[in-house]
């Protein structure tokens, strides 16, 4: 992709032939879509440890990460690098990142789409992890990284007892591109958790107890979903028409209903957190709002545990609802409209981002558990997505 290019560029990094004192990378590609894995072959040390970068929920790709370890910390490679790249320049990431020793960097291009951004980890040469970078050309990603750092702050202000959270080194332009850099206390051997621990579940609770927020009447909701819909809904097919105005009816019909808000993280998922220290730690923040159901992160991340994928919907709104009541007081009908207000609120990001030229939308990234869920909800007959 020529804007990963750009991106590299605006950091310091052009691509070169192979030449002495230019370290190579291995290419590692994902098998469903065009994400690729820039790992370092400068030294065993930080070759092992780029692929920190990596974190996969499914066993197979787990599998296949562990093996790939094995024979980097071999020594290898030539097993796995199948493909090389080789990179040369002077990385400006050194300007914000304190080390005491040469820096070294593993990169992961992003998923293709509009808020795809380069990420880059950065290590010294014995391959302890000292930060991260998020690096775009795009202007619509720009207002999310500054939003990032503007959350950032705003987190960092809180004093959290119970979890960690990135430290803000630097945001702001370079080279024509916009970059946000982080500390981390990410390492090797830190890893994701897929199932919602203990320790997600006090994250959650202290979070709401330091940004609670005045509890919001669902029908306020439907009337903000109604206004930004309104550009959207002709773009949809009618199935999906006709479900989004039930759902929003199933809203309006229980609009007195309140449910409790506080800032939310956006985008709260296994691979958005790792344990460490005996704590959780929780990054990527663009997402992040001041003000938003406090439901909506424990949904979101539910939902995302690889351990439901095999579920049938009907089963995902059980466990769902059991969860909600169990940490949230909530009503039944006051759950089902905060799984409703979570679901629109998803279906509307994705459709936001879809580029305008489109004119009829046809799928997004979970439009079929959206849509099984919305009719479940709403009491509708499973429609064709």
């Amino acid at each position: 992709m020529e804007s990963v290019k750009e991106e590299l560029s605006a950091i310091g990094f052009i691509e070169s032939k192979k030449l002495d004192g230019i370290f190579p990378y291995m290419v590692v590609q994902a098998r469903s879509n065009s994400r690729k894995w820039l790992i370092p072959l400068n030294n065993r040390l930080t070759t092992v440890s780029g692929f920190a970068l990596f974190q996969p929920l499914l066993l197979s790709a787990r599998i296949a990460k562990f093996t790939a370890l094995v024979l980097s910390y071999l020594g290898a490679t030539k097993f796995l690098a199948r493909r090389r790249i080789f990179l040369s320049g002077e990385c400006v990431l050194r300007n914000y990142v304190p080390a005491t020793s040469e820096l070294v960097y593993a990169f992961f291009t992003g998923t293709a789409g509009p808020h795809r951004k380069l990420a880059v980890q950065i290590m010294d040469q014995r391959g302890h992890i000292e930060g991260f970078a998020k690096v775009s050309v795009n202007p619509r990603v720009e207002s999310l990284l500054r939003h990032e750092a503007a959350m950032l702050e705003v987190v960092g202000c809180l004093k959290l007892q119970n979890a960690n959270t990135p430290s803000l080194l630097y945001a702001g332009p370079c080279n024509g591109a916009t970059l946000l850099v982080t500390d981390t206390l990410k390492t090797l051997f830190t890893r994701s958790v897929t199932n919602f621990t203990k320790e997600h579940k006090i994250f959650l609770e202290e979070f709401e107890l330091k940004t609670r927020q005045p509890p919001q009447a669902v029908g306020a909701f439907a009337n903000v979903f109604e206004g930004r819909l309104s550009m959207l809904l002709p773009r949809l097919a009618e199935v999906w028409q006709r479900r989004i105005k039930k759902a929003l009816s199933f809203l309006v019909n229980n609009g007195d209903a309140l449910v409790p808000c506080c800032m939310n993280h956006g985008d709260f998922t296994p691979w958005n957190t790792f344990l460490a220290k005996g704590k959780l730690y929780v990054f990527d923040w663009e997402y992040a709002e001041i003000c938003a159901p406090q439901s909506n992160d424990l949904i979101h991340f539910l939902l995302s545990q690889s351990q439901l994928r095999k579920k049938t919907p009907s089963e995902k709104l059980a466990y769902i609802r059991s969860v909600l009541y169990s940490s949230i007081e909530l009503t039944k009908t006051t759950v089902d409209s905060a799984i409703i207000v979570y679901l629109i609120g998803q279906v509307l990001r994705q459709l936001e981002r879809t580029p305008q030229q489109i004119a009829t939308i046809i799928q997004w990234d979970g439009m079929a558990d959206q849509a099984a869920l919305l009719d479940l909800l709403t009491a509708a007959k499973v429609e064709y997505l």
